[in-house]
């Protein structure tokens, strides 16, 4: 009987931890805990409490409410949006409920929803009219509508001279405007009567950025995100600081946080994408890009993300579906533009690239990422005087970058100048111990001039550099294959695949070999064996 009760009293236990009391609490006892979690800024306990009030009572339009309210503020705005609807269709505060919905509209980037989205004229008080005429400033703002920006921060002012938003995006609008002085004195008079506004210092932070100031705007940044730990925006200014100062550490340890206090929420995974990707590991970044694209599909950084990692891992299909819904979105940023124009050069698709790099060049003429482009595509179309002509720019412009050095060889390779490209192939090589382009352009040099000795020598000394690296120990492969070294070039091909399982060319060389050798069965697995590996894998 003793066993008995005891254990009677560990069920009963259990079902207090879960719910609060074996006999059961009201809606009303959670939504109180919630709103006692709610002001003290913990979130992900609020909708845990929320969601059990919604169990008792799934028609109370506060706790819908309340639930898409702590979403928004856990970092989850789709499910926010989710919920916000269900409480203005239950009758909920359209001036409370309006403006929360287009602050998680706008949170999701879902622009086009907000400007389609008739709630907002369902608003009455000057408050709340002037947050939701903010909110859709920021839309225009985000979208580079400066003028129409302009006049609905304007506007919203005269109708909440206090709205946060609307104060801050005057800010945002002394930015554009190159105003710095001004803007730095509109933050410090909004940080002087808010203090602890999260807004104010993160943009207190970008412009410490802006002036060079790494360590200022590091430090303000990690203000805000003690103020308000779930400061999404806020860990997508940091976080991408610190991957720029090569701050790996620094970067997964705010990673780790951002996990820890807005899980699932689309910045956190694009966040966890962009440092894993910073660190070499492209296979797992591009899961977490497409873990994020299945949540968010439109979501501009991930896409643009999504691209950059595609195009590294030579998916150039891939990374062009995603490259143009950048560009479309952005259509005069040059970033994009000019991954996307790289995308179509190393696809093969030359006429594409020149197309795009005519717009690109109109964007950001002396850059020097442009000026390379503009010598790679010269490049491709056999004209070693244009080419040599820009690299040569881009190499003044950047004259300690060993990639801009390398493209300038294979200019003068094509224009004929040899042992002048062949000096600067093998300087460019033993100065950076990270790339091989250097050493590929050398071993094709040495493969179209039948020098295999010279080209083997090449090749093994880029194994030395690369010793884990499937491409290099391909690249080695195909030398072997050039000079018939069937055998050996079989086991370097096969030595690239178990180091990266999923790599495309080893395979294909492989199953050149099995063709050639007459064994079509064995060049059909091998495909299969790369798309059981990833399906989503359009080359094989």
């Amino acid at each position: 009987m003793r066993i008995a009760a005891r254990l009677l009293a560990a069920g009963c236990l259990s079902v207090l931890l879960v719910l609060s009391g074996c006999k059961g609490d009201s809606s009303e006892n959670f939504v109180a805990s919630a709103k006692s979690f709610i002001a003290k800024g913990d979130y992900p306990a609020a909708v845990i409490q929320l969601k059990n009030a919604l169990q008792a009572a799934p028609e109370d339009a506060e706790v819908r409410y309340l639930l898409g309210s702590s979403l928004r503020n856990s970092g989850d705005p789709a499910a926010a949006e989710i919920e916000l609807r269900k409480a203005l269709a239950l009758g909920y505060d359209v001036n409370l409920t309006v403006p929360e919905l287009f602050r998680a509209l706008v949170e999701q980037g879902a622009g086009r929803k907000i400007r389609d989205e008739a709630s907002g004229d369902r608003v009455t008080t000057n408050a709340a009219k002037a947050e939701v005429t903010a909110v859709k400033a920021e839309v225009h703002f985000m979208g580079r509508e400066f003028e129409q920006a302009r006049a609905g921060y304007g506007e919203a002012m005269k109708l909440d001279p206090a709205n946060a938003r609307a104060r801050i995006g005057q800010v945002r609008m002394a930015i554009f405007d190159g105003r710095l002085d001004e803007a730095q004195t509109l933050v410090d008079q909004i940080l002087a009567t808010s203090p602890e506004s999260v807004e104010a210092l993160q943009i207190k932070g970008d412009l410490f950025s802006n002036d060079g100031k790494k360590a200022e705007a590091i430090q303000t940044w990690n203000e805000a995100i003690k103020i308000k730990p779930n400061a999404l925006n806020v860990y997508l200014a940091l976080i991408p600081a610190l991957v720029r100062n090569k701050d790996l550490d620094g970067a997964t340890a705010q990673v780790a946080t951002l996990k820890k206090t807005a899980p699932g929420a689309p910045p956190t995974i694009y966040l966890d994408a962009l440092v894993t990707f910073s660190k070499g590991n492209a296979k797992e970044a591009r899961e977490l890009a497409r873990q994020l694209l299945k949540v968010s599909p439109d979501y501009i950084p991930g896409l643009l993300l999504a691209g950059s990692i595609e195009h590294d891992l030579q998916n150039y299909l891939q990374a062009e579906e995603h490259l143009q819904k950048v560009v479309s979105a952005l259509p005069e940023q040059a970033y994009p533009r000019r991954l996307l124009v790289s995308t179509f050069l190393r696809s093969g698709n030359l006429a594409k690239a020149k197309e795009s790099l005519a717009i690109l060049s109109k964007l950001a003429p002396d850059e020097p990422s442009t000026l390379m482009l503009i010598g790679e595509v010269a490049l491709a179309s056999k004209d070693g005087a244009t080419a040599a002509r820009n690299f040569e720019k881009a190499a003044k412009r950047a004259p300690d970058n060993v990639s801009v050095q390398t493209r300038l060889a294979q200019a003068n390779l094509l224009k004929g100048d040899v042992e002048q490209a062949i000096d600067m192939l093998e300087a460019a090589s033993a100065a950076d111990s990270i790339h091989s382009e250097a050493d590929i352009t050398l071993i094709s040099h040495y493969l179209q001039a039948r020098d295999f000795t010279k080209a083997q020598q090449a090749a093994d000394a880029l194994v030395r550099k690369q010793p884990s690296s499937a491409p290099a120990i391909a690249t080695k492969g195909l030398v072997q294959l050039a000079h018939r070294d069937y055998d050996n070039a079989r086991k370097s091909f096969e030595s690239a695949l178990q180091l990266d399982p999923t790599f495309v060319p080893a395979a294909r060389s492989l199953a050149a070999l099995d063709l050639r050798d007459k064994k079509v069965d064995s060049a059909k697995q091998r495909y299969r064996d790369l798309l059981a590996r990833d399906p989503k894998q359009v080359s094989a």
